[in-house]
């Protein structure tokens, strides 16, 4: 009997780490959070939360931390949405790195490196996004971007060999940009984020729009194609709700349900951005108003 025991303990406690194509196809919907970023959200935000976004159709959720995460606190989110089925992304903000990469290079290495210690024993649907966006200062400085990924990267493998890694190419994840990112040579585990539209739409969806849209989509699977990559775009937003909220309801369910559809249509998962545009986490629900263009990013009527 305390063999059996022995037995069941190591296949339920084993936990098998995933290739990129798999990987990618287990992402499905997911929704940038910032449940341990930003400090009001954190004040407002409980675990039970994280049920409401798996129940509401969610498969996964790219969890936006900075230097000075509260790393208990994270690890609370981490148990919860593993024990719910929901996907954790870490995505690290690096504020300052982005800001001023000479300085902070050092810091956003050493950050990661904290992390692949901490998280090297979670099941492998947790996976580490290195670097939520570059933009600011850092766009300017590609040659720092890639420094940080060639080291941070190394660093995490000394620790952890087979977990899923993101990188985004410069100029806030352009696809474009790909062709100057930095790649680590037989690793198997790396898998790139891309996106387009973070800020959202600023006008009605028009055909310039849907051509840039299938071209970046076209351009980015053709170059992961080619060598051997996976992609997930990680964030992409149905209005310009940052900006003034000027795009109708009715045209933002047309902008979600064409782009979702297009990237469903090249097998490429991704995230909306953002979870507070959607869900009030005063109150605890869903806002009432977006319901629909919750739906038409989660379940697209794609012909």
């Amino acid at each position: 009997m305390l063999r059996l025991s022995v037995i069941l303990f190591f296949l339920f406690s084993f936990s098998f780490s995933y290739s990129p194509k798999d990987y990618q196809k287990k992402l499905g919907v997911g929704i940038n959070v910032n449940w341990a970023l930003f400090k009001k959200i954190e004040k407002r935000f409980c675990l039970s939360d994280i049920d409401s976004f798996k129940k509401r159709g969610f498969n996964s959720v790219r969890i936006r931390f900075d230097d000075n995460v509260d790393l208990k606190r994270l690890d609370k989110i981490i148990n919860r949405c593993l024990k719910d089925g929901l996907i954790p992304v870490l995505s690290y903000s690096g504020r300052n790195f982005r800001l001023n990469p000479q300085k902070y290079e050092n810091q956003a290495v050493h950050i990661w490196e904290i992390i692949a210690k901490r998280y090297k024993n979670e099941p492998y649907e947790l996976s580490y996004d290195l670097l939520i966006e570059p933009n600011k200062k850092i766009k300017k400085h590609n040659n720092i971007l890639n420094g940080f990924y060639k080291k941070a990267v190394k660093n995490i493998r000394r620790i952890d060999k087979k977990r899923i890694l993101f990188l985004a190419p410069n100029h806030i994840s352009n696809p474009y940009w790909l062709n100057r990112l930095y790649i680590p040579k037989n690793d198997g585990y790396i898998m790139i984020e891309w996106h387009f539209y973070a800020a959202g739409p600023k006008r009605a969806l028009d055909d310039a729009m849907k051509r840039d849209i299938l071209n970046k989509i076209k351009y980015a699977k053709n170059w992961c194609e080619s060598h051997g990559l996976y992609s997930w775009v990680g964030a992409w937003m149905p209005g310009n709700y940052n900006h003034g909220n000027t795009v109708e309801i009715k045209e933002q369910i047309k902008f979600a349900e064409f782009l979702s559809c297009a990237l469903r249509k090249n097998s490429i998962p991704y995230a909306v951005n953002a979870g507070a545009k959607f869900y009030d986490y005063k109150t605890h629900m869903w806002i009432k108003k977006y319901q629909k263009v919750l739906n038409a990013f989660l379940f697209p009527e794609c012909k």
